[in-house]
């Protein structure tokens, strides 16, 4: 027995679960900075591929609207 009962961070266990909350914590923070990360990659290809969405359509008005011209003059 310690003369004035000091005990640092209290018992083994309570030591172990305040280790294990903290590692719980960090692995949700990490997890949600994946999260957030891959939302703003997939946000981007989303943009991306509606920039392409737009000129396929655009292309196939112009060859609705004027024909194909490389089949339009036969060499």
């Amino acid at each position: 027995m310690q003369g004035d009962g000091y005990q640092p961070l209290g018992t083994n266990d309570e030591q172990l679960e305040v280790r294990k909350k903290q590692k719980k914590a960090e692995k949700d923070k990490t997890i949600m900075d994946l999260m957030v990360e891959d939302h703003d990659k997939l946000k981007r290809k989303v943009k991306n591929l509606k920039k392409k969405v737009k000129k396929l359509e655009r292309k196939n008005r112009n060859l609705e609207r004027y024909g194909n011209y490389k089949n339009s003059y036969p060499a």
